[in-house]
């Protein structure tokens, strides 16, 4: 596991940086890079991002995370989960939650932190962008909605309906 503080500044002061605040901030930084190289804007609609592969995806994101956090080997299955509420991944087969048009095991920017605040308009644009949704896939989008009274299941009650496929 990648070493959560600092190393000593002086006498018995310590500066501790949060690794999951330095990883996901890199990880949206990685995914501005890939759409640079082509030309495109940022996420925000998911219309304009481009699909980028799993294996290029992840060396670009190790590149670029600073320290001690970016050197050796990458565990990408403690990297991963954070991903949630940045992009959409496509699997390695193909599934019905699937982004549509995208290539299978690729990495698709999508960040919540350019949806509107307004849950209505958030749920109209997710589903305007794939029509099927795990409860994984969508909670990081709803979570940063919660407020007193209004909860992530409260809203998903409220926004969607569930389907069982077989």
């Amino acid at each position: 596991a990648p070493e959560e503080s600092a190393p000593e500044v002086t006498g018995e002061e310590r500066v501790a940086l949060d690794w999951t605040k330095v990883a996901t901030h890199q990880a949206h930084k990685a995914f501005q890079l890939f759409q640079e190289e082509v030309g495109g804007g940022g996420g925000g609609g998911g219309g304009d991002a481009k699909a980028v592969p799993r294996g290029e995806f992840f060396s670009k994101w190790n590149s670029i995370l600073p320290g001690a956090w970016g050197t050796g080997e990458f565990d990408e299955a403690q990297y991963e989960p954070l991903l949630g509420g940045i992009a959409l991944k496509t699997g390695a087969k193909a599934g019905p939650t699937d982004l549509p048009n995208a290539p299978l095991d690729t990495f698709t920017y999508l960040p919540e932190r350019e949806m509107p605040l307004d849950p209505a308009a958030r749920f109209e644009l997710l589903f305007g962008v794939k029509a099927k949704w795990t409860e994984a896939e969508l909670d990081p989008y709803l979570k940063p909605l919660e407020c007193p009274g209004v909860t992530v299941g409260s809203l998903r009650l409220k926004h969607t309906r569930m389907t069982i496929d077989g």
